[in-house]
């Protein structure tokens, strides 16, 4: 498995979604993903069902929420506050070889 950095971004603006994090350019929520695939959906079905989201976008989205969740089980976890209040987050990808 080779791990990179992605030009995806997630970001949250007070005017979009009430503040919700989503993926830069649009209104899909990180919530939205992970509701979606808690419910079976696979990433090929976001792809089908939303045609302009990429794939890159779903493993930033769930980048940004695995390192969310981390964060508040960890103790020595950065102020939760500031992943919150970040208003563009990098997120990692992952491919297989």
């Amino acid at each position: 498995m080779t791990h990179h950095i992605s030009e995806a971004h997630i970001t949250s603006d007070p005017d979009i979604l009430a503040g919700k994090s989503v993926i830069a350019g649009t209104r899909i929520s990180v919530q939205l993903i992970l509701e979606k695939m808690r419910d079976g959906w696979t990433i090929a079905d976001l792809l089908d069902d939303y045609p302009r989201l990429t794939r890159e976008q779903v493993e930033a989205a769930l980048d940004y929420a695995a390192e969310a969740m981390g964060a508040t089980a960890n103790d020595n976890r950065p102020d939760t506050g500031s992943l919150r209040s970040s208003r563009v987050w990098r997120c990692s990808s992952y491919t297989t070889a």
